[in-house]
């Protein structure tokens, strides 16, 4: 009897052990490591708004009012989106990369002249597209990827003249932008982004023709702010 029960005792513990073993060998999956290096493409939308001025450059009615601003500052606002691509490279903690964008926008403002100028007449600012070209700098810690950015930015802009005749022009003004942002990795391939910019595309000048009008041309100084949200799909390493 005592035996038998020795037997039965050491078949268990035979049985037993590997199983300990076992678990004593597991592991837990290490967590995931996150990496930004890789091409990317994406969309983009937001909200935008500008702030312009415009001068009397040229007057064929009274040249002593040449070089005065002949409206009240213009701020329109309007949707913007589009679409995005771009390259990053990660080493540690920091994240190098460039990006450009070309965006659609509904931007529009108007103001009425003041005087001595005719104030039953509007000046009218608008915007068609919105690009930029920008490098950008990251530090990435886990999913996340806090962003700094600038570089060159270009606006296709048109001023309106609205007289007896109405008359406009559409010109595409360069300059610089800067922003910051943040970037989330939803899974390996898919990140979420939300990002503010402010632009300054400088000054251009509109020539504005017609019997009519009351310049010639004026001069234009035109600055632009973006608050976009986007989606990007990474291609990896």
């Amino acid at each position: 009897m005592k035996r038998s029960i020795l037997g039965i005792a050491l078949i268990a513990a035979l049985g037993v052990t590997p199983a300990i073993a076992a678990d004593m060998s597991y592991k837990a999956p290490p967590a995931p490591v996150w990496t930004w290096t890789g091409c990317y493409v994406g969309v983009n939308w937001g909200a935008t708004w500008s702030r312009s001025k415009s001068f009397d450059l040229v007057d064929v009615v009274n040249p002593a009012l040449e070089g005065s601003q002949w409206s009240n500052p213009i701020t329109a606002t309007g949707a913007i989106g589009g679409g995005t691509a771009g390259c990053n490279y990660q080493t540690g903690a920091w994240v190098f990369g460039v990006e450009g964008d070309f965006d659609g926008t509904n931007l529009s403002g108007s103001s009425p002249l003041i005087p001595p100028f005719a104030t039953a007449f509007t000046n009218v600012v608008s915007e068609h597209w919105f690009a930029t070209a920008r490098g950008r700098l990251g530090y990435a810690s886990g999913a996340w990827l806090l962003y700094a950015t600038g570089g060159a930015a270009f606006g296709r802009v048109e001023e309106n003249a609205f007289d007896i005749i109405g008359q406009d022009q559409t010109n595409t003004m360069t300059g610089w932008v800067a922003g910051l942002g943040v970037e989330y990795s939803l899974q390996k391939n898919l990140s979420a982004k939300a990002e503010y910019l402010y632009a300054d595309l400088g000054n251009s000048t509109f020539f504005i023709p017609g019997v009519n009008t009351i310049a010639s041309s004026e001069r234009t100084s035109y600055q632009q702010q973006l608050v976009r949200l986007g989606l990007n799909w990474r291609f990896g390493p």
